[in-house]
């Protein structure tokens, strides 16, 4: 059964092996938690306070570099964010120790794949167990036509294509996108960058990025 209860967020940005990633630390009236969730990557860093949902608590120990880390982590089924501010430099030095990459104690401990987001359906047809490819050899006057337009539109093709392949089923994107939480966190990062790199702006209220 989840817990629901109020609390403040504390989120960091580190850099780890595969980039940069977040981390948080959930301070509620029952107690101080590790936050790592794969969600956690869209926020920037700072203290959010609002109600988290907390679904499993669990204890957690790794080892990184010469030390054993032994973490009180918590599991969040949900949280709705009121208010933000931004972290001291006292905060920022006291958080500021170094911390695994939970991509990397992912990749180590992959007992279990991970799950890319959903693609786009493609349709082949068959026969007997085998792909059957159809050509239609097109006409002599029409193909300098359309050599033209591949080499025009060659980059933008390939953008396009990259991310149709990224974003999956929530291509083509509108002006507001909700990421897929069932995503793996790799690919989550990913498409977080992305959309940062195409226009968008996270709202960290209602967690949806919006086009500017």
């Amino acid at each position: 059964m989840a817990l629901l209860i109020p609390g403040t967020l504390t989120i960091m940005t580190r850099n780890g092996r595969y980039g940069a990633f977040n981390t948080g630390k959930l301070s509620t009236s029952i107690g101080d938690f590790v936050v790592k969730d794969k969600e956690l990557d869209q926020y920037d860093a700072g203290k959010y306070q609002g109600q988290f949902e907390i679904e499993k608590i669990k204890s957690v120990h790794y080892t990184y570099g010469n030390c054993l880390i032994v973490e009180c982590r918590a599991y969040l089924a949900s949280m709705q964010l009121n208010s933000t501010t931004d972290l001291t430099d006292e905060e920022i030095d006291a958080l500021s120790t170094k911390e695994q990459d939970p991509l990397e104690e992912e990749k180590l401990n992959a007992s279990v794949p991970t799950t890319p987001c959903s693609q786009p359906m493609t349709t082949q047809s068959s026969g007997k167990g085998q792909n059957t490819q159809y050509q239609v050899q097109p006409k002599a006057n029409k193909v300098n036509k359309a050599n033209k337009a591949n080499k025009a539109n060659k980059t933008n093709t390939t953008a396009v294509s990259d991310d149709e392949q990224l974003f999956g089923l929530l291509w083509p994107l509108g002006h507001q996108v909700k990421l897929d939480s069932t995503c793996d966190r790799e690919t989550l990062r990913q498409q977080k960058t992305r959309l940062g790199e195409l226009g968008y702006e996270f709202d960290f209220r209602s967690q949806i990025w919006n086009l500017q």
